[in-house]
């Protein structure tokens, strides 16, 4: 991934060239997702989980309903999705698995939902997706980062997040888990931490389950990022330098043994997501997805406006160094992300493919 050394700052209105910010080839590793099927031989209770809450329900229902259940032998892949802690619990209509720890939405019909309303700190979300095996979606409540301000506080936190989390294993008896998140702050550890990289909820997940597969070794764990980059919250060499890392970071040791399998194509998997989310804001991390797929006069996403040349910040020099012999690539075609204060520039199809991770005792090793 050599060919420049970078030292400036880029501006929204610059435009970036593949010599200034460099992408690693990830995309062209393809994934055969028949090797998603064979997985399911053999395995009884099946989970896809939304790690990081929000709108990663609408991709692990999507996944667990249009690619996995076709070729499940029991038919019966669960989905969840993780939600924060809840001051005043979670709705009286909601049934209780596990105190703290395991819900379901009511049962029946989906609601949908409506236009404008707020869906933070709600289980709207949730409850506007398909009821589909065991009461799914499963709701499961992690303990958040708020309070969070010393080593001892992150410890108590993620012993506690630890124990729910097996408690919810155990409880749906899974021996296939698919951890699903939109954007990539699964593998980067992104931005919404408190103190210490580990109190992200995504990480709170892969560490407790880290941890559980060291006693329940029937435990496959199968790591999906989907759309890298469109939750804003990773640069993008940051992010490739994640996928293709080999030796362990030292910054999230849970994560160890860590290894990038392929990408797949999203295009059926977002097309069958985006009426779940046609309703919200078009910056939810589905729907950034879609505009990215689409990409026309309706649906598309904000590029950078061409001036000629990078924009040099103040007292900064741009370096550049690409050997003669080496011709230019094409530039590639970046889209501006911006949700909840954070802007990137990420390369258009990045938002429409999927990343497949294992562990080292993974069954697809």
């Amino acid at each position: 991934m050599g060919g420049c050394l970078r030292k400036f700052r880029y501006s929204w209105y610059a435009n970036v060239f593949d010599d200034v910010i460099i992408t690693g080839d990830f995309l062209s590793q393809n994934f055969d997702q028949n090797e998603f099927f064979r997985l399911l031989e053999g395995k009884r209770n099946i989970l896809v989980v939304g790690m990081g809450g929000g709108c990663d329900v609408f991709m692990a229902y999507t996944i667990a309903n249009e690619v996995l259940n076709s070729k499940s032998d029991t038919g019966s892949v669960m989905y969840a999705n993780c939600i924060s802690e809840r001051k005043q619990g979670v709705p009286d209509d909601h049934i209780t698995l596990i105190p703290n720890a395991l819900y379901t939405v009511p049962p029946g019909e989906p609601r949908p939902l409506q236009k404008g309303e707020n869906t933070y700190g709600t289980t709207l979300l949730e409850q506007s997706v398909p009821r589909g095996p065991q009461g799914s979606p499963f709701l499961i409540e992690i303990k958040g980062h708020k309070q969070v301000q010393s080593s001892e506080d992150v410890e108590k936190l993620t012993l506690e997040n630890t124990c729910r989390i097996e408690k919810v294993l155990d409880h749906l008896k899974i021996d296939l888990l698919f951890g699903v998140d939109c954007g990539g702050d699964s593998l980067t550890g992104g931005k919404d931490f408190q103190y210490d990289i580990v109190t992200g909820r995504d990480q709170q997940v892969i560490s407790a389950v880290r941890k559980y597969q060291k006693t329940h070794s029937n435990l496959d764990f199968i790591h999906i990022v989907l759309g890298p980059g469109c939750d804003g919250e990773t640069k993008e060499q940051d992010m490739v330098r994640e996928i293709w890392r080999e030796n362990e970071n030292p910054e999230m040791p849970w994560c160890s043994g860590r290894k990038y399998i392929g990408a797949f194509h999203l295009k059926n998997i977002i097309e069958a997501c985006f009426p779940f989310v046609q309703s919200l804001e078009q910056n939810r991390t589905p729907f950034l997805m879609y505009r990215a797929l689409v990409d026309n006069e309706e649906f598309h996403l904000e590029r950078p406006h061409i001036i000629g040349k990078p924009v040099v910040s103040d007292n900064e020099e741009l370096h550049l160094e690409r050997p003669s012999s080496i011709s230019p690539k094409p530039l590639i075609d970046r889209v501006k992300i911006s949700r909840h204060g954070n802007f990137e520039l990420i390369p258009r199809e990045w938002l429409i493919h999927g990343l497949v991770f294992t562990y080292s005792d993974s069954a697809l090793i």
